[in-house]
């Protein structure tokens, strides 16, 4: 969520691309989009610590499982994706303006475009063109220009 991964990103990652003391997480590149190293937050490095220790392993042994990708399902299943749509049911159902993974990632683009210069954010995306990039620009001008049709006087 921090990082704006797609879920095909999070689901490739494996346990060796995980640097915690150096607060990296190197996300290989795809067909798609570009491989980066983006930094994690303290919230995060504990947070994928404990997950590590505790949570993970105790995932592995329940369900019999052996593979050294980061992140596995409880389930029987071996796709991470299906893990996926059973959270974002459950996300939708407590939050009803809530869609899917992509807009989490839309969401963490945009608000990196406030943050940062167009091409960072091209590198923190993996966009391999900045034109890719550049549709989060015009999503939020679109919004802004909504927001102004309603509330300015004249409209």
């Amino acid at each position: 969520m921090f990082q704006g991964l797609g879920a095909g990103e999070a689901a490739r990652l494996d346990v060796k691309d995980v640097d915690l003391e150096g607060g990296l997480l190197p996300v290989p590149g795809s067909r798609i989009r570009e491989g980066r190293t983006l930094e994690l937050s303290g919230v995060q490095v504990l947070g994928l610590h404990r997950y590590l220790l505790e949570s993970r392993g105790a995932i592995l042994r329940d369900t019999g499982k052996e593979t050294q990708r980061l992140f596995v399902s409880a389930g029987s299943g071996a796709k991470l994706n299906n893990a996926l749509s059973v959270l974002m049911r459950e996300l939708r159902g407590r939050h009803p303006w809530f869609r899917n993974v992509r807009q989490i990632r839309s969401s963490r683009i945009a608000l990196w475009l406030k943050e940062h210069d167009i091409r960072e954010v091209q590198y923190l995306a993996g966009h391999r063109y900045v034109s890719s990039t550049e549709r989060y620009q015009a999503a939020d001008l679109d919004a802004l220009h909504r927001s102004l049709s309603r509330h300015h006087p004249l409209g």
